[in-house]
């Protein structure tokens, strides 16, 4: 998604940014992600596409935008970015994410920033601020963050504010790994290869042609066939009435972008099928689809059982998650004393 950012496109003005979030606890190894990512893109010769480790505020998202319209951000805790958001007085950190979520949805757009005081500036500079602004931004985004860390921080305000569902959450189940003992990362040459040609072109003719922020880029687009097209409609359908059901719990919202999350998944497929005349096919779609509906109903579980607005509802829901992992057996006062902290 950060390779083909600003290049591509679908007929229905889907672009391929992501906002991803790998969840684990410590030692799980989620921080992979990060290796992989920086190995790539350098071994691509694409590091200019390599962004901030996060973002201070709603000038920090955008200013790097102006830098660099096209780059992934990987932020090592996003449950911090979260919880610090959250505090009371932490203007900066709300707005940034704020920011984010408009970066989200102004894939085909064009982002402006806030207005500040120009009395001190001169005309020359009024001008030149006046005039700012990102045609199509592509920010993706990966954050790493701890399931206590992350679930702790969640509010009704961050679905109701539209940025828990525009992540896609994966929460892994394996628990901590022993590391691998595992040769050095090398980067095949067909993704160095397809990275490039993805990103410059077939022919290489665009490589010296990174269109700048105030400029508009003319993207490759990317058409559905019959079987895709159908098969989306009928996952919209889908949300829809999940939505619907989901409605009585306030957790409408966390459906509201699966269609368009599985339509940018399923651009990324159709061009690593094919970097040459990519089209998204009936087993894009379904691909796309799937992954998103399992971590979608992975998400609004977890949501069920973790966000609480009260630091007693946090403990109720902790003292219920050891009695579940506990099973039918479940525990007796000492035993959940010992496997249940805050019930301690």
């Amino acid at each position: 998604s950060t390779v083909l950012g600003r290049r591509y496109r679908t007929t229905r003005e889907n672009w391929p940014s992501l906002y991803l979030v790998n969840v684990g606890k410590s030692a799980s190894g989620k921080e992979h992600g990060r290796t992989v990512i920086d190995a790539c893109l350098t071994a691509a010769q694409l590091t200019q596409l390599i962004g901030p480790s996060g973002y201070t505020s709603d000038s920090g998202v955008f200013s790097f935008l102006l830098h660099q319209p096209c780059h992934v951000a990987i932020i090592d805790e996003l449950g911090d970015l979260l919880g610090n958001a959250k505090a009371q007085g932490n203007y900066h950190k709300r707005q940034a994410i704020t920011s984010l979520v408009q970066a989200w949805g102004l894939l085909h757009g064009t982002m402006r920033p806030q207005g500040y005081s120009t009395m001190a500036l001169q005309p020359s500079q009024r001008q030149e601020a006046a005039t700012r602004c990102v045609h199509r931004p592509a920010l993706t985004l990966l954050g790493m963050t701890t399931p206590r860390t992350f679930y702790d921080s969640l509010t009704e305000q961050a679905i109701e504010g539209g940025f828990l569902n525009r992540l896609l959450i994966v929460e892994s189940t394996i628990g901590r790994q022993i590391s691998r003992m595992a040769d050095p990362l090398v980067v095949p040459d067909s993704l160095v290869e397809w990275c490039r040609a993805a990103r410059e072109g077939v022919s290489g003719n665009l490589s010296s042609l990174d269109p700048a922020a105030d400029q508009v880029p003319v993207p490759r687009v990317v058409d559905f066939d019959a079987d895709a097209a159908s098969l989306f409609r009928a996952y919209e359908a889908e949300c829809l009435a999940a939505m619907d059901r989901l409605d009585p719990e306030g957790l409408a919202e966390l459906e509201g972008r699966s269609v368009e999350k599985a339509l940018r998944i399923s651009l990324s497929l159709a061009v690593s099928d094919n970097v040459v005349s990519p089209a998204i096919r009936a087993d894009h779609a379904r691909w796309a689809i799937a992954y998103v509906r399992y971590y979608t109903a992975q998400t609004i579980e977890a949501v069920r059982r973790y966000m609480q607005d009260s630091q007693f509802g946090k403990w109720q829901a902790a003292t219920l998650e050891a009695l579940r992992r506990a099973g039918e057996r479940g525990l007796t006062e000492r035993e959940l004393c010992r496997n249940c902290r805050p019930y301690a």
